[in-house]
């Protein structure tokens, strides 16, 4: 070591890992012996600076060492020449064996061989003739002359023995011919996609930081504004001070006074070449640009490599896959535009002109609109909106359609038809239904206007009917509309959307998804766009409607994340999937998941949804509230959607508002409370009124006659609450609502219960349905505490038909009560949460196994994991550590030792 310090102490720096901090996390979806990595023999981790490259050579270095590889990494830099190269991976590996024989082999080679390419290839028979797995890390490989790159990296690359693994770091992609590897299945590629942060890794990074100081919605909006990207996350976490509220503090960090744009973006625009920073500056005006478009806006004859200069120089940049388009982190990006707004207006016009300019000529018109707008000259906006008005709706983008509608004059929208139309099918899709129909009335009854304007006035009238919850006089229009040219995909849109929806409330869910697999084998894959996103919902919809939960859930987890991840997880469409999805995963007795997937999304549910999915959105946030603890927030979000349903005069709002708070008070025994809310009810819509034909009655009677029966129930009146469950069971039936059909033969079974009679076949084919549906918390929410006669009978049914993997009958043995609660993590697997959730309970290790539907060395081997992973020496000391590490949270702590008491339902 002596000898080779002499040499050069520098490459010895150079080829010295850094040191991995305690709190590194550790993705599982990207270990080192993934599917997608395992097995290769050239990984490539290609992003911009800021993604986490190097934290995740960190953790592949620990995996490989555990496995018994020999791990060598080098850093490299613009000095490295072929020879300084070869040397240093000698180096490298010397320091990597250690004071071994071998190793001194490996110094011989760095420092006797002088010719790049025999060091080399030396240095390669060398490893290849040890009895190992040898793993080269070779880090900022992007700042290597291209020399070096094109002959000893190709060399290593095309040369490299079997038991060699290289893996190679960069921020740009790597000029090296790597198709064979492709082709046999050797080369893997970690992008900036796959780098950033997923949300639960952003909550657990944020947990682990802030404790019980931060709740899931202020996570989810810091991991929105962050992107994803970890050192954006890091920047923002480093802008929140230790004693202020986090929630407060998230809320400045968009402000143009946060610690982040002042202390970061701030000290590296001051550290920036004055023309490369007024370059930055000005190329931040646009969301996105590319080398034409940077030229388009600066003029600058080098703009290309000023671009490629900042690139490689700072952190800001985020790279489209396979593109050579960039953007500027959002959280720089505010920074920037507030400079470009304290210039002279007419540089800001300018600007905004070039940029709308090349944006309209090259078919970007959405992107073109908005800086039109900023211009000063509206005629051209509203000449660029109207193009890609009907586009942009379809595109599921709705947000930025009605943020233009706003900004268009009435008049204007009236002397254009087309547009006219375009914005009628926004307002509808914005559940702004009323100004809808005002403004496509007129043209429906225009007998001058040509025939396929006044078909397509009629679909968005029809359209707004649905929307305003009024299913049957929508229906009147179908014969009209269903002839509607279907050229145009916004057209196709409204047809096979309303169509399905009619089959829906009309109880057919089997015709709805037949109608849609009709028209996708006519249609051909979709994009994710309006189209395939409300396709996939009515889908999914249609699955939850019949009780199949575990197959919404699939059908809609899918569709959620596609959208989350094209078109923006607080877009309409994204919100409405999200929505669905939560109240699913309820049912699937996911609520930690379901909590997540509503985060941050239910002021975007309120101004827009439609009445399902946001009747579905505040139902399910409210259990989830109720679930941790905290009922008055439960009650709060039911009386906020009624409000919501009384301003928009949707009585289907107000009815499952009421209707899920009687459900609540009744299983708390509240008898006057109860009755007070059906007074209510019968004020708002009363059951005598409602008829059984048509769409919208039937569905409205179930909803009260549940409602009415909760109530009974109560107040202890069970004769009534079966004459009423009667009632709703025929229109269950009617309607196929499995789901509801499951709830009201659980209530029924427990009536009979109370009046002394046998409920035997009505729980256990109630149970046997919900077991074969995925429903695993129904049972669960529908035989609560109070119910005590019950409890045992349930128990015994339910030992038989184990129906959830959370282990229904042991939950009700103990009183029904969720006392441990089990956080994300990316430390322990699905299954691993499950049984320490378990656990927590103090339940047996034969308990956990029947629970969770396993066997008993199986469960064995999954506590096994869990004291490894956690460091515990025992079952009481896995749970403390658990509670330790954040990762469990716990209300009543039983034998474990006491903790703080919440609430729970």
């Amino acid at each position: 070591m002596t000898r080779m310090t002499r040499a050069d102490t520098e490459l010895a720096l150079k080829a010295t890992a850094p040191r991995a901090s305690d709190k590194l996390l550790v993705r599982d979806r990207l270990r080192s012996d993934s599917a997608q990595l395992s097995a290769r023999s050239i990984i490539v981790l290609q992003a911009s600076g800021g993604f986490g490259k190097t934290s995740l050579l960190l953790q592949w270095r620990r995996e490989w060492l555990r496995r018994g590889a020999v791990v060598a990494w080098l850093m490299l830099d613009e000095r490295d020449d072929a020879t300084r190269f070869a040397q240093g991976i000698g180096v490298a590996m010397r320091l990597a064996i250690g004071g071994a024989a071998s190793a001194s082999a490996f110094t011989r080679s760095a420092l006797t061989v002088q010719d790049s390419m025999e060091r080399l290839t030396e240095w390669l028979a060398l490893v290849a003739a040890m009895a190992a797995e040898v793993v080269l890390v070779l880090d900022d490989v992007h700042t290597l002359p291209d020399a070096t790159v094109r002959e000893a990296m190709a060399y290593l690359v095309h040369n490299a023995p079997a038991n060699l693994t290289l893996v190679l770091a960069t921020r740009r992609r790597l000029a090296l011919p790597l198709s064979h590897m492709r082709a046999r299945g050797q080369y893997a590629e970690v992008n900036a996609d796959m780098l950033r942060l997923r949300l639960e890794e952003a909550i657990a990074v944020l947990v682990e930081r802030f404790g019980t100081r931060i709740d899931t919605d202020t996570c989810v909006r810091l991991h929105e504004l962050s992107e994803g990207w970890p050192l954006g996350l890091q920047l923002a976490i480093s802008g929140i001070d230790e004693r202020a509220d986090v929630s407060e503090a998230v809320a400045r960090l968009t402000t143009l006074h946060s610690n982040v744009n002042h202390h970061f973006v701030g000290e590296l625009i001051e550290h920036l070449p004055p023309a490369l920073a007024d370059f930055l500056t000005r190329i931040s005006i646009a969301d996105m640009v590319n080398p034409a478009l940077c030229f388009a806006l600066t003029n600058a004859a080098d703009a290309t490599a000023m671009l490629d200069q900042l690139r490689a120089s700072t952190p800001i940049f985020v790279d489209v896959p396979d593109s050579d388009w960039v953007r500027v982190h959002p959280l720089v990006r505010e920074f920037l535009r507030a400079r470009v707004q304290t210039w002279p207006f007419e540089v800001q016009r300018d600007l905004h002109f070039r940029a709308a300019s090349w944006l309209a000529d090259n078919g970007l018109h959405e992107e073109a609109v908005r800086h039109a707008f900023a211009t000063g000259e509206p005629q051209w906006a509203y000449d660029l909106t109207e193009r890609c008005l009907r586009q942009i709706i379809a595109s599921g983008h709705l947000a930025t359609v009605l943020d233009w509608i706003e900004r268009l004059p009435l008049a204007e929208i009236e002397r254009r038809p087309w547009m006219k139309l375009g914005a009628g099918w926004a307002l509808v899709s914005g559940n702004r239904h009323r100004d809808a129909a005002a403004l496509a009335g007129p043209l429906l009854e225009d007998e001058s206007a040509p025939i396929s304007w006044r078909l397509e006035a009629a679909a968005i009238v029809s359209a707004a009917g649905y929307h305003a919850d009024q299913f049957d006089s929508a229906a009147e229009l179908q014969a009209t509309w269903r002839a509607v040219p279907q050229s145009e995909k916004l057209k196709r849109f409204a047809v096979i959307n309303r169509t399905a929806l009619s089959y829906l409330y009309a109880g057919r869910p089997d015709l709805l998804r037949y109608h849609h697999a009709q028209t996708a084998h006519a249609l051909g894959p979709q994009e994710m766009d309006a189209l395939s996103g409300l396709g996939a919902w009515e889908i999914g919809m249609s699955y939850w409607w019949e009780g199949q939960a575990e197959l919404a859930r699939a059908t809609l987890r899918a569709a959620s994340a596609r959208a989350d991840a094209e078109i923006g997880r607080r877009t309409h469409l994204a919100t409405m999937l999200a929505t669905t999805l939560a109240a699913v995963l309820w049912d699937c007795d996911a609520p930690a998941e379901a909590a997540i997937v509503l985060a941050n999304r239910l002021d975007v549910v309120e101004r827009s949804m439609a009445v399902d999915p946001m009747c579905m959105g505040y139902v399910t946030a409210a259990r989830i509230a109720e679930w941790e603890g905290h009922e008055g927030r439960a009650f709060d979000l039911l009386n906020q959607l009624c409000v919501v349903g009384e301003a928009r005069e949707l009585k289907r709002v107000c009815v499952t508002s009421l209707a899920e708070q009687i459900r609540m008070h009744s299983r708390r025994g509240h008898a006057h409370t109860c009755r007070t809310l059906v007074e209510r009810l019968e004020t708002i819509c009363p059951i005598a009124s409602l008829s059984e034909s048509g769409l919208w009655g039937p569905l409205c009677k179930l909803q009260l006659s549940m409602a009415h029966a909760y109530a009974a129930i109560g107040q202890e009146d069970y004769a009534s609450a079966r004459k009423l469950l009667t009632v709703a069971a025929r229109l269950a039936a009617h309607l196929r609502r499995g789901r509801d059909d499951i709830e009201i033969k659980l209530l029924q079974a427990f009536s009979s219960r109370q009046l002394n009679e046998s409920d035997t076949i009505l729980l256990a084919e109630a149970t046997s349905l919900a077991h074969a549906g995925g429903l695993k918390r129904i049972v669960r929410d529908t035989y609560f505490d109070r119910m005590q006669p019950a409890r045992h009978h349930t128990d015994h049914v339910l030992e038989h038909r184990s129906i959830d993997e959370s282990s229904v009958a042991p939950v009700i043995a103990q009183g029904g009560n969720d006392t441990a609660r089990v956080l994300p993590s990316s430390l322990l697997t699905p299954k691993e949460r499950d049984v320490l959730q378990l656990l927590a309970r103090s339940l047996s290790n034969k308990e956990i196994a029947r629970a969770l539907d396993i066997g008993s060395e199986t469960a064995k081997w999954h506590l096994k994991n869990l004291f490894d992973k956690l460091g515990a020496s025992s079952r009481k000391h896995v749970v403390s550590r658990a509670r330790m590490l954040g990762i469990l949270e716990v209300s009543d702590f039983k034998s474990y030792g006491p903790v703080a008491r919440t609430q729970r339902m």
